[in-house]
């Protein structure tokens, strides 16, 4: 079996070297490096989708009558 290592802080590790409460923070912060990946995806997307669905209302409402907002219009 390939001796696997880690790089902290520009250093390297040995996994097989750690003791296992720095093998246990190794997989939290893994973990949550691929929590911050997947919320960042999200947002991406429902950004896209935000922009798809801008476009979409505007073009909806090209033919639709409006007006400029009143000063004392609420809402």
């Amino acid at each position: 079996m390939a001796v696997r290592n880690v790089i902290f802080k520009n250093r390297q590790y040995a996994v097989s070297d750690l003791p296992e409460e720095a093998r246990n923070l190794f997989a939290l912060l893994q973990a949550a490096g691929d929590q911050i990946n997947r919320a960042q995806a999200s947002i991406a997307l429902a950004e896209t989708a935000r922009q798809v669905i801008n476009a979409k209302l505007e073009a909806s409402l090209g033919s639709v009558p409006s007006s400029e907002p009143s000063q004392n219009s609420q809402g």
